[in-house]
């Protein structure tokens, strides 16, 4: 069989045609470019000021129909969140989001309601970019802004009381407790207990995170005053490590001041500043019992206070992150904004804690009271002096 050749000078001078024409082409297609932004310049159609007012006029228009969308109750219900403390988050961290620029411009009220929802909701980027009218790339980004600016802008919420506000959470509990049926009630600041946030499995040492029912979890400790504000915080304990081993490594039990207490369950050791029930062990007296209820009613003030954070942050009840210290930033982040809500007695928490019994957690098993019995025993001669026993 027979192929046509061609000679190497012919086809170096072919391949040369062949370049200088495709050249040609090129600078043909960008002269006439340059040639149409020139006339649309002239025309004053791409106008720098012009385009930066359209992307203004879009977002305070983007902005107003979120508030439009949803007004009162139904931004409530929305997000879990007053629309009032809303617009206090949006100023507040506004700084954060107007340093991060995108090819798109987006309302900041929109990156914020979109993070918020989130956490809100537990739904996912994809959601987010169909409700707010943000792409994915730009939601992911605000969630990361979001997090870090919050606990940088609302990290003084959470802290233990000074004088006046230990004062005023011991009056409220013994209120309740003279309600209960107490006649004397020591000075009691809050109270101590754990709560369990299912998490996906970490790349380090999954099974240190299994918890008693067999499940990937975090142990977060929280110590909560009368008004179910958290004063104390400890997050990313694996779900494993045990209440007393959490409290231990919390350091809560140093802030307490003397002669001031916190009230836990059995699965605490009691202590001069930890008050726990008396275990149940079948010979307790009258006074032992009726010491147990009035206890158990004080210290529900914690389970209460995790039940309405988990009503109202519905991404606890399973963060889907590969990230450890993502996780743990989403559950600070939460616990912050739940007091930021409760000081701001919004009716999202009055409305959830009415209606909390599948919160109320379990007594832990007992821990071994070891000498603190007596002195248990003296208090509640003081708090019960008129009962049978």
């Amino acid at each position: 069989m027979e192929y046509d050749s061609i000679s190497s000078d012919d086809e170096a001078e072919s391949t040369t045609n062949t370049v200088g024409a495709v050249c040609m082409s090129v600078c043909s297609v960008i002269q006439n470019l340059f040639g149409g932004l020139k006339h649309l310049s002239a025309k004053g159609l791409l106008s720098r000021g012009d385009n930066e007012n359209v992307n203004r006029r879009e977002i305070r228009s983007a902005a107003q129909n979120l508030y439009n969308r949803y007004p009162g109750r139904l931004f409530l219900e929305t997000y879990h969140i007053n629309p009032d403390v809303f617009r206090e988050i949006v100023e507040k961290l506004r700084p954060y989001f107007e340093r991060s620029t995108t090819k798109k411009p987006y309302a900041i009220e929109c990156k914020i309601a979109a993070c918020i929802h989130m956490l809100a909701h537990g739904s996912s980027v994809r959601s987010q970019c169909e409700l707010h009218g943000l792409s994915r790339s730009t939601a992911s980004r605000a969630f990361r802004i979001f997090l870090n600016a919050v606990k940088n802008e609302y990290w003084s919420l959470i802290k233990f009381p000074e004088e006046g506000g230990m004062i005023r959470s011991a009056r409220e509990f013994e209120e309740k407790g003279l309600l209960y049926g107490a006649q004397w009630m020591p000075k009691i600041l809050g109270a101590v207990d754990g709560t369990h946030i299912n998490i996906k499995a970490p790349r380090f040492r999954p099974e240190s995170y299994v918890n008693r029912k067999g499940e990937l979890s975090l142990n977060v400790q929280a110590c909560v005053n009368s008004s179910l504000e958290f004063i104390h915080l400890y997050v990313g304990a694996p779900g494993r490590v045990h209440d007393q081993n959490v409290f231990d490594n919390s350091g809560l039990e140093a802030l307490i001041p003397e002669n001031w207490m916190i009230l836990g369950d059995g699965g605490y050791r009691a202590t001069r500043k930890v008050l726990t029930p008396f275990r149940e062990n079948g010979r307790l007296s009258a006074k032992q019992e009726e010491f147990n209820e009035i206890q158990s009613s004080l210290r529900k003030v914690v389970d209460r206070a995790f039940g309405v954070l988990k009503r109202r942050f519905k991404i606890l009840k399973y963060l889907d992150y590969d990230d450890m210290c993502t996780m743990k930033h989403i559950i600070i982040v939460c616990c912050l904004l739940h007091n930021l809500d409760i000081q701001s007695a919004d009716e999202f928490t009055s409305d959830m804690d009415n209606d909390l019994e599948d919160f109320y957690l379990d007594d832990d098993d007992g821990v071994d009271e070891g000498s603190f019995g007596d002195f248990k025993n003296a208090l509640v001669t003081r708090m019960l002096p008129d009962s049978l026993g």
